[in-house]
């Protein structure tokens, strides 16, 4: 897949905007497409138990564009960057059916996960170059 800059150019010129002259086959808008990137999506499954600390969900990555950590199951996954000292009470939330995105503001280092009790599945897929 390609990530890039989708640009809208202005019908007419000087002064003959969009709203001044209808679009047509004679007076079309141009559209610009620059593809800026490739990237690559991989998805991982991942078992999170009830454990005294956190399990590694997504390793650390300097080049990640982004990335998804879905929960299907009915058993909330609580995440943290720090592994150490991870509770149900302290990480952040993702219910079960639900889905976290890491985009903006982009994190790159790991994250992990515990549950309350017995485990959950949860996909993690990431998007780098």
């Amino acid at each position: 897949g390609y990530l890039g800059v989708l640009e809208l150019g202005v019908a007419g010129s000087g002064g003959d905007f969009l709203g001044k002259r209808p679009v047509s086959a004679s007076n079309p808008v141009p559209v610009y497409f620059t593809a800026t990137k490739s990237a690559t999506l991989t998805s991982t499954q991942v078992t999170v138990p009830a454990t005294a600390n956190g399990i590694l969900v997504l390793a650390a990555n300097a080049n990640r564009l982004g990335a998804t950590i879905s929960n299907p199951g009915s058993v909330a996954v609580y995440i943290s960057a720090a592994p150490t000292g991870l509770t149900t009470n302290n990480g952040f939330g993702i219910p079960g059916g639900s889905s976290y995105n890491i985009d903006s503001p982009l994190y790159t280092g790991a994250i992990y996960g515990i549950v309350a009790s017995a485990t959950q599945g949860v996909t993690v897929v990431e998007l780098t170059p």
